[in-house]
């Protein structure tokens, strides 16, 4: 007897998107996004359609404001080359002149395992220790809603695979958008799945029998299964 799996439900967060130009081109007309209360959406499309700024809209700093605390965290970590590790994950109080809460900054640095670096400078990190100061810091931020560009775009396979669990566990309570060009990556990571298509460009969701606790190993049903489905989806996108 075969078991059909369990498809997973999730409570959504509703966004209507406006229309949004950039000079004299529009990026995007009016569409929205659903996004999975408490859980990970997964955004693809191909390079130039405009993630990146739909990211930044969503971050309050173009011309979206959502109903939740948001923070972005991109590929590139951003660490401040002169402050340490610890000033980094602490530096949005230090930019608003606000009292830093460094045994809290220091927790961070702990919870996601750079014990001890807490006074390194960025440049004796590696770059899959950047990324963790980096999340650090979003974590400090006390975010509802966390947008990842592209987070673990800069790191070898093998880093990639080390973070994953990190990542998920800590951003457990987090509704979470993550925009990638890796398409198991997404499938791996994701309880709900965007395309982003045309010119201008328009959000399309896609209708996968998403199953399995994330992250899901690269040899899951689900993984094996959809990616290469979502690579023609890309492939058609324009």
């Amino acid at each position: 007897m075969t078991t059909v799996p369990k498809l997973i439900e999730h409570e959504l967060l509703h966004l209507q998107i406006p229309h949004f130009r950039f000079g004299d081109v529009t990026v995007f007309n009016e569409t929205s996004i659903d996004l999975v209360l408490k859980g990970w959406t997964g955004l693809v499309g191909r390079s130039g359609v405009g993630k990146t700024t739909l990211m930044r809209c969503l971050s309050g700093l173009e011309c979206l404001k959502t109903p939740l605390k948001t923070v972005l965290m991109t590929q590139n970590d951003q660490l401040l080359p002169w402050k340490s590790a610890l000033d980094n994950v602490a530096i949005a109080d230090l930019l608003t002149g606000e009292n830093p809460d460094y045994n809290r900054a220091s927790r961070l640095l702990i919870n996601v395992g750079l014990r001890g670096y807490e006074n390194a400078l960025p440049h004796h990190l590696s770059t899959g220790m950047r990324q963790r100061v980096a999340l650090a810091r979003t974590l400090y931020q006390k975010a509802d809603l966390v947008l990842l560009d592209e987070p673990f775009g800069a790191l070898d396979p093998l880093t990639r695979e080390e973070l994953y669990p990190l990542v998920k566990k800590l951003l457990a309570d987090k509704t979470v958008l993550m925009v990638s060009h890796d398409p198991q990556e997404i499938m791996r990571l994701s309880d709900r799945i965007y395309l982003m298509a045309g010119k201008p460009a328009h959000l399309y969701y896609l209708d996968y029998p998403i199953t399995g606790q994330t992250p899901r190993a690269l040899t899951h049903p689900f993984v094996t299964r959809y990616a290469s489905d979502l690579v023609d989806q890309l492939q058609g996108s324009w």
